[in-house]
C-alpha cells in the first residue's frame, strides 16, 4: 500500500477526531500553545500599522490537491509552494539567489518514517534545494550534512556560510564544496541568554556581521567567521511574558528589522533599530496563524508558523517570508501518519523607496515637510497613489491613523514629491525613521520608511568587560577593558563607574504598587517597571509628554532618607523633585536638574507611605529605569569613578586604569554600574559582577 493510500485510509477514521481535539490536546497534553491577550491599544491600529498587514496572497503554482498529508484544514492545497515531500518532514530554511538567477533554499529535514515522528528533528540533515521561482517548487540538489535550523549568508569575500545549531558549513560557492566548522563565541563576561542556538545573522555596512541568539543577545563578528563577541547584556526582546525563539534579523537601506516568535503564544513581534543594538518594539502582531491565504481566497489553517526567514531585494527590502509550518501539535506528529511539516513561501508588500528632502529637524512649527516617493519598475507614484490616504510622520503616530496631512504634491521627473505639514509628524529623540502610510490607487497597502537627516546612524559602540581590582591600599585601581564594536571611530569620551550598592540595593519600593501620570502606548513600559529591580525594563510616560510623575505605595508608613534614580537609556530629565504625601499634600524632599545615569539623593528622613518622582521638565518623553527608596544612610563620600577613554578605531580595545577613592572600604563587597557613550543618544550600561575590595 502506498503512503498516499495509507493516509487516505487513516484520514477516514482520524480526521474528525483531529479537528475536535486539535486545541485541547495541544494545550492539555503537551502545552503547545496558549492564546495571548492583546493590548487594548492595538485595536486602534490602522491597516498597515502592524507587520502582519504586509502578507499578501500566495500565488498558485499548480492545481490544488487533497492527495497529500495533513488535516482537512490545510487541504486541498498547492503542494508546489515551498518544498514538501511524502517521505520527508521539512523545517526552517532561508533563500539566497545565485548569480545565475536561480533560488537556493537551505532547509533541514528528517525521515517521515522515523519512529520518533517530529521528535526526530535532532537527527535532521541540511539540504540545498533549487528552484527557478522563489516561491517554489524546490528540489533537493545536495546534502550538506547533519544539522538543524539552518540559515545561510554570503560573506564579504564572496564565500558562503550555512549555519546550523552548534556548527556551520563553509563553501566557496553556493554549490559548495562544503566544509563543516565550529564558531568561536566570547560572551565577554555577560550571561548567554537561553543558549547559543537558533542564531540569525545580518551583514553590517562595513562587511562585518551582527548576530542575535535565541534569547535576544546581540553579538558582533568582524567578518562573519571570526570570534563572535557579545555586546549586549540581557535580551533586546519585548519586555512582555513570552517563550521566545526563532529570531530573524535583516537590514535595509533605512534601518534594521527583527522579528521574534513567542512559540507558546503563537504570536510574533516586530522590532526596528538604527544600529542593530538598541531596538524599538512596534505594536501589533508580526505574524500568527491564519496568514497563509492563496490568491483564490482560500486559507490554509496551519497549526503553527515557526522559523520565519525573509528574502530581500537589492535594496534590502523583505519581499517574501518563508516559514516552517506544521498541521498539528509536534508531539502528536508520529511516523507515517497524516501529519507532517514543510516550508512555505508567502509574498510581502514591498515598502516604497522614500527620501526626506527636509534637512532640518521636523517639529510642529515646521511649515512644510517634503518627502520624495521614488518611481520603480511596476510602480508609478504619479499615478499609483491614492493621495487622499497618505499620512507621514513617526511610526507611533502614523500606525494609529494620525500623522501629518498632505498639503500638495509636485512632480520631479518620474518621482513624486509629497509635501506635508510639520504638525502631527510627532518626531521625538527616540525616532530614527519616518513612515509613509496610505493606499495605492487600486486600494492596496502602500507604505515606506525614510531616514531622518538629523539622526546620526553610524555611531561608535563602546562596551566594557568585567572590571578587575589591581593594587592594594591607596594604590588600588579598577582595570577595565573598553572596546569599540561600532563601524566608526570614537572620540575621547567619559567612562563612569557608579557603585551598585548605592543604586540597586533591596529598596523599600522594590515590587511595591506603582502608578504614573501616564504610560507609553505599547506594552512593557508600565509604572511597575521602574520598581522591579531590573534595569533592562523602564517606565515611560505617554507620547508627546514632557513631564510626568511616578508614584510608589510602600503599603505602610516607612522611614525613608534616601532615593535612588536610574535614567539610563534616554537621559531626558531637565528638572525633577522627589516628594512624599503628607495627608493630602505632596511635600518636597529633594530636587535636582539632570539625572543622566544613576543618581543618589539623601534628605532629611521622613515616615510616610506614598512617595513620588515628579519630573517637572524633560527634553522628550520621560522614561525611568528605576526609582528606589531606602532607609536613612550615613552620608558617604562621592564614590563615582570617572575616566577618559581615548579615541578608538572600530574593533579596537584599550585598558583603563581608574584610581579607586579611599571611601571604598577594604573587605566590603561592591557591585559596579559602568556607563559608556554618555555623549550619545543612548549610552551603554554594563552591570558588573560583585567585587570584594582589597
Amino acid at each position: 500500500m502506498t503512503r498516499s493510500m495509507q493516509m487516505q485510509s487513516k484520514a477516514l477514521t482520524r480526521t474528525l477526531l483531529t479537528l475536535l481535539a486539535w486545541a485541547s490536546l495541544a494545550v492539555a497534553v503537551h502545552g503547545q500553545h496558549k492564546d495571548i491577550e492583546r493590548p487594548a491599544a492595538w485595536k486602534n491600529l490602522v491597516p498597515g500599522g502592524r507587520f502582519m498587514d504586509r502578507f499578501e496572497p500566495m500565488p498558485l503554482l499548480g492545481k490544488r490537491t487533497a492527495d497529500t498529508w495533513g488535516v482537512d484544514a490545510v487541504k486541498p492545497r498547492d503542494v508546489l509552494n515551498g518544498i514538501e515531500e511524502g517521505e520527508w518532514s521539512y523545517w526552517g530554511g532561508n533563500i539566497l539567489q545565485g548569480e545565475d538567477g536561480r533560488y537556493h533554499l537551505f532547509v533541514c529535514r528528517w525521515r517521515e518514517d522515523d519512529p520518533r515522528g517530529h521528535m526526530a528533528w535532532p537527527a535532521s540533515e541540511v539540504v540545498r534545494c533549487v528552484s527557478k521561482n522563489r516561491f517554489g517548487p524546490y528540489k533537493v540538489a545536495e546534502v550538506l550534512g547533519g544539522g538543524h535550523n539552518p540559515e545561510a549568508y554570503r560573506l564579504k569575500d564572496g564565500r558562503y556560510v550555512c549555519y546550523v545549531v552548534d556548527a556551520y558549513y563553509l563553501g566557496a560557492t553556493l554549490e559548495g564544496p562544503w566544509e563543516r566548522k565550529t564558531f568561536q563565541f566570547d560572551p565577554r563576561d555577560r550571561p548567554i541568554v537561553e543558549g547559543l542556538s537558533n542564531l540569525s545573522f545580518v551583514q553590517r555596512e562595513d562587511g562585518s556581521y551582527l548576530m542575535v541568539c535565541r534569547g535576544g543577545g546581540i553579538w558582533v563578528s568582524r567578518d562573519g567567521l571570526s570570534t563572535w563577541e557579545q555586546i549586549t547584556q540581557g535580551s533586546v526582546y519585548p519586555k512582555v511574558q513570552g517563550r521566545f525563539e526563532d529570531p530573524v534579523i535583516w537590514r535595509t537601506t533605512v534601518q534594521y528589522h527583527l522579528i521574534v516568535n513567542d512559540w507558546y503564544g503563537r504570536i510574533a513581534y516586530h522590532l526596528r533599530s538604527k544600529n542593530g543594538v538598541h531596538w524599538k518594539v512596534d505594536p501589533g502582531e508580526a505574524y500568527m496563524p491564519g496568514i497563509a491565504v492563496s490568491e483564490d481566497g482560500k486559507k490554509e489553517e496551519w497549526y503553527k508558523y515557526e522559523r520565519m526567514k525573509v528574502f530581500q531585494d537589492k535594496h534590502g527590502r523583505a519581499i517574501q517570508a518563508n516559514f516552517a509550518v506544521i498541521d498539528y501539535s509536534k508531539w502528536e506528529d508520529k511516523a507515517n501518519d497524516i501529519h507532517s511539516s514543510k516550508n512555505i513561501a508567502i509574498p510581502l508588500t514591498v515598502d516604497r523607496l522614500l527620501t526626506l528632502l527636509s534637512q532640518e529637524r521636523v517639529t510642529d512649527a515646521t511649515k512644510q515637510v517634503r518627502v520624495k516617493i521614488l518611481a520603480e519598475s511596476g510602480f508609478d507614484p504619479q499615478k499609483d497613489v491614492a493621495l487622499e490616504s497618505l499620512r507621514f510622520g513617526a511610526p507611533e503616530e502614523v500606525d494609529f491613523g494620525r500623522g501629518a496631512r498632505l498639503l500638495r504634491t509636485e512632480k520631479d521627473g518620474r518621482d513624486l514629491v509629497a509635501v506635508f505639514t510639520g504638525k502631527g509628524c510627532g518626531f521625538e529623540d527616540h525616532n530614527f525613521a519616518g513612515k509613509l502610510l496610505g493606499r495605492t490607487s487600486g486600494g492596496k497597502l502602500l507604505f515606506g520608511y525614510t531616514r531622518l537627516p538629523w539622526v546620526t546612524y553610524d555611531e561608535p559602540l563602546l562596551t566594557v568587560r568585567q572590571p578587575q581590582v589591581v593594587g592594594q591600599g591607596k594604590k588600588r585601581s579598577l582595570r577595565i577593558e573598553v572596546s569599540n564594536h561600532g563601524q566608526v571611530a570614537s572620540r575621547p569620551s567619559e567612562v563612569r563607574v557608579d557603585p551598585e550598592h548605592l543604586t540597586m540595593p533591596d529598596t523599600l519600593s522594590r515590587g511595591k504598587p506603582a502608578t504614573a501620570s501616564s504610560i507609553w502606548l505599547d506594552p512593557g513600559f508600565e509604572a511597575d517597571k521602574a520598581v522591579d529591580g531590573d534595569t533592562s525594563t523602564r517606565w515611560s510616560a505617554a507620547g508627546g509628554t514632557r513631564s510626568g510623575w511616578l508614584e510608589v505605595d510602600l503599603g505602610q508608613p516607612e522611614r525613608v532618607g534616601r532615593a535612588v534614580i536610574r535614567e539610563l537609556a534616554f537621559p531626558r530629565t531637565q528638572r525633577f523633585v522627589v516628594e512624599y504625601l503628607d495627608g493630602q499634600t505632596w511635600k518636597e524632599l529633594a530636587r535636582g536638574t539632570t539625572i543622566a545615569g544613576a543618581k543618589v539623593l539623601d534628605f532629611a528622613p521622613v515616615t510616610a507611605r506614598h512617595f513620588r518622582l515628579n519630573i517637572l521638565e524633560a527634553s522628550e518623553v520621560p522614561t525611568i529605569e528605576e526609582f528606589g527608596l531606602l532607609p536613612p544612610a550615613k552620608k558617604e563620600t562621592e564614590l563615582t569613578i570617572k575616566a577618559t577613554c581615548p579615541a578608538l578605531r572600530p574593533y579596537e580595545k584599550t585598558l583603563l586604569e581608574m584610581p579607586i577613592p579611599d571611601a571604598y572600604k577594604s573587605g566590603r563587597e561592591y557591585q559596579f554600574l559602568i556607563t559608556t557613550g554618555l555623549e550619545m543618544q543612548q549610552p551603554t550600561v554594563f552591570t558588573a559582577k560583585k567585587i570584594t575590595m582589597p
